[in-house]
């Protein structure tokens, strides 16, 4: 970018919404007038919609709404530096000849570790057994933690809603724990089906059956409270209900 270039006001301007390290920002100052947020966080909306008003790109996670979108008549590009892309009303982007892209794959491995992590917990209780401990109650009264032994992992039934990368992924951990794993998705993988045994059910069955129940399904008008008060008594009593994807695709109010 030359100096005369800025002058004149033709370098096209990037905002970029958190303080990502320069060393990945590199490859645009030759190209653009790169201007980040230095953090902490993100950056308040007040100031982002001020920042996106002369920008022709946006690098980060915002909420794109048409109010906000009319705010930067420039945009021709918001690179969403996630998987998930909720946040963006794409079909008025789109109208407005704005590209949007999106980040998949990168959070696969480590979205699956996260959902997994949080069903032994929630089977072994751990989080309640280290506050008990963390209060002196153990000291108080050891007998009183055999009541928090929890639920046993292995050969229990492993419920995935949606058998996408990640889905596939708690899937694969499962079989670690010898769990028998069955899966609904609006595509049926019957490739996954062959070469690890997974069982294909309808939703009914998989709430029926599961003990553990792991969601990974992508926010829409389809899945929003897709699990809702009806599905929820379908459950068995003991069964536990993970959710890694958005959390609109459950109704709290009915959870609660």
């Amino acid at each position: 970018m030359t100096p005369s270039a800025r002058r004149r006001g033709t370098v096209p301007k990037v905002f970029v919404t958190y303080p990502m390290p320069d060393q990945f920002l590199e490859p645009l100052r030759g190209l653009a007038e790169v201007s980040k947020w230095p953090g902490p966080g993100r950056c308040p909306e007040d100031i982002a919609h001020k920042e996106i008003a002369d920008a022709v790109g946006v690098v980060g996670v915002m909420r794109w709404t048409p109010e906000v979108l009319d705010k930067a008549p420039k945009l021709r590009i918001i690179a969403n530096t996630a998987v998930g892309y909720d946040s963006v009303d794409v079909p008025a982007a789109t109208e407005r000849g704005i590209i949007v892209t999106n980040t998949p794959g990168v959070l696969t491995d480590t979205t699956a570790d996260l959902a997994f992590s949080l069903l032994v917990c929630v089977a072994r209780r751990i989080g309640e057994a280290e506050r008990f401990v963390r209060a002196g109650k153990w000291a108080a009264n050891p007998s009183a933690g055999g009541a928090m032994l929890g639920f046993d992992i292995h050969h229990a039934t492993l419920g995935i809603i949606g058998l996408g990368r990640i889905g596939a992924e708690v899937a694969h951990r499962g079989l670690g724990f010898h769990m028998k794993v069955i899966y609904h998705d609006a595509v049926r993988r019957e490739d996954l089906e062959k070469q690890y045994g997974y069982q294909y059910v309808d939703l009914d069955t998989l709430l029926r059956e599961s003990d553990f129940i792991s969601l990974h399904v992508s926010l829409s008008n389809e899945t929003r409270k897709m699990i809702g008060a009806a599905e929820l008594a379908k459950m068995k009593p003991t069964a536990f209900l993970i959710n890694a994807s958005r959390g609109g695709v459950v109704d709290e109010q009915a959870l609660i």
